[in-house]
């Protein structure tokens, strides 16, 4: 009967680790590595794990301590890049501040419903603020987090 009772034990354990399954995250947002002086800026996702198919809300604020931000003009940038290649993976997603904010003030922009591609197992998720000019983007700030899927 104990070796039953140990048995049965065994077997619910087996059973509850075989369960639990590693789940995806994000680590937490850290300067951009680019080339020139680029702030760094304040991320919060909702949910704050990104899942292939969902939608995330973000919502971003900062100081930009040499650039303006003219409304209509300066976006909110949000890309999911592969991880080894940094390629973008899906559409980069891209929406305008409506209002202007001198260099040195305080901004704050939320984004709703930005939809995440299909993730591999290794991504970068970039979120900037800037200029597209010529289909070139120049970050103002930035910050990115690697995640897992």
């Amino acid at each position: 009967m104990k070796n039953f009772i140990l048995a049965s034990i065994l077997l619910a354990l087996l059973l509850t680790v075989n369960a639990i399954r590693p789940q995806p995250q994000l680590a937490n947002f850290y300067p951009c590595n680019l080339q020139h002086s680029v702030d760094s800026i304040n991320v919060v996702a909702h949910p704050k794990t990104p899942i292939s198919g969902g939608n995330v809300a973000f919502n971003v604020s900062g100081i930009l301590t040499e650039h303006k931000i003219i409304a209509h003009q300066t976006i909110l940038f949000i890309s999911y890049k592969d991880k080894p290649i940094e390629h973008s993976i899906g559409p980069d997603y891209k929406q305008f501040f409506t209002a202007s904010i001198k260099a040195g003030d305080p901004f704050f922009i939320r984004a709703v419903g930005v939809q995440t591609p299909n993730l591999p197992h290794s991504y970068v998720l970039v979120v900037a603020v800037g200029e597209l000019f010529n289909h070139n983007f120049t970050a103002f700030g930035c910050v990115q987090a690697l995640g897992r899927s």
